[in-house]
């Protein structure tokens, strides 16, 4: 795989998942999985993660999406804003009931 002239290779996953606190996790690999700390998010409200991890630069990619589903909610991932050492993770219930569960979101950094 090439990005702009650069070989993505060596991916570096962790293979637990890593359960938001106090709406912020570490987890310092180019790839895992986040569990949200809410389990009834409302209907079309949104919620922030502040996602610590040492591979992100201000000029990083951090692409987010739905690994798994909240029951009864329908999560999108609005934005991920990368900042030195950190990400800004946007996502919303875009349904019209509260989610009844939580959900986990899988995160990939590129640089």
């Amino acid at each position: 795989v090439t990005f702009n002239g650069n070989y993505a290779s060596g991916f570096e996953v962790t293979t637990s998942a890593e359960t938001v606190s106090s709406s912020a996790a570490t987890v310092n690999t180019m790839g895992g999985i986040l569990t949200s700390e809410t389990s009834t998010l409302a209907a079309g409200a949104s919620e922030s993660i502040t996602l610590t991890n040492s591979r992100i630069t201000t000029s990083s990619l951090v692409w987010v999406t739905v690994k798994a589903a909240c029951s009864y909610g329908y999560i999108v991932v609005v934005s991920a804003t990368a900042a030195s050492g950190s990400a800004t993770i946007t996502v919303l219930n875009a349904a019209d009931s509260a989610c009844q569960s939580t959900y986990s979101l899988f995160f990939f950094v590129l640089n």
